[in-house]
């Protein structure tokens, strides 16, 4: 990736989140904590954040959240692939059906696509597409719900991660898991940068029937550190139709054998 892609990626992370840390830096850039430390000195430099320990935060007031107000549920950026890729995902899905959903970027696109189903129940380990869930008028009249998996709280995902919500993850055998790879490939299958992320992502498809990974153009063809699930592991890829015109894209469709293009 180049170095003014890098940039322009960082700035987006903080104005829609405003506090951001090295580790989800690099592994949603798929570089290096070395080169995120050079590339936020460089941009602190030019007044762009202002760096803390551990991460950056946004100089721009506009990008803050008052202390007073709840944190804001709504799915980050554009959404109009991840819209319409959920909602593809959706319809692969039935009633009553029990499923796995991990945490992710596309975790609260994927909670509003759920509420054309009835009697759903969705465990997870994000909090906020669990909350979502709850405060659905439409889910609670369709008779869905959400099971939060218990584990070592994660802020920078809203996620719980660690031993304990893998022990959880064993203890029921669904009939799909919704992952959102950070990057998917055909040699490594789905990864992550943060190994506790992509062990919690294992468990969840290690015990379901199907396994429906969604991810848009922009993961498609690349690796990161920690694989979890194969190609040929994947049930059903769900991505955006510019994903045709990636490099890798021809190769991890063919290894994953089922595509839906939204």
């Amino acid at each position: 990736m180049w170095q003014e892609e890098r940039y322009q990626r960082i700035r987006k992370m903080l104005a829609a989140l405003h506090s951001v840390s090295t580790d989800r830096i690099a592994s949603e850039l798929g570089v290096s904590r070395e080169t995120v430390r050079r590339d936020l000195i460089a941009l602190e430099e030019t007044g762009a954040l202002r760096r803390t320990h551990g991460g950056a935060t946004s100089t721009d007031p506009a990008d803050a959240t008052p202390l007073a107000q709840p944190v804001s549920l709504a799915p980050r950026g554009d959404g109009r692939h991840p819209r319409a890729i959920t909602r593809a995902a959706a319809g692969l899905l039935s009633n009553g059906q029990t499923l796995f959903m991990e945490a992710g970027d596309m975790a609260l696109h994927m909670a509003d696509a759920l509420t054309v189903l009835h009697g759903l129940t969705l465990i997870t380990n994000s909090f906020e597409a669990a909350m979502r869930v709850c405060a659905s008028t439409q889910h609670a009249a369709h008779g869905n719900r959400a099971v939060v998996l218990g584990g070592v709280a994660y802020g920078p995902l809203a996620a719980t991660l660690g031993d304990q919500a893998i022990n959880e993850i064993h203890r029921y055998t669904v009939d799909a898991a919704l992952l959102f790879p950070s990057w998917v490939e055909a040699r490594h299958g789905a990864t992550h940068g943060e190994l506790e992320r992509a062990e919690a992502g294992r468990a969840m498809a290690a015990n379901a029937h199907r396994v429906i990974v969604l991810a848009d153009d922009e993961r498609i063809g690349r690796s990161g550190r920690v694989s979890y699930c194969a190609a040929d592991r994947v049930t059903t890829l769900v991505t955006n139709r510019k994903a045709e015109a990636t490099e890798g894209y021809d190769g991890l469709a063919a290894a994953v054998g089922n595509v839906v293009l939204a």
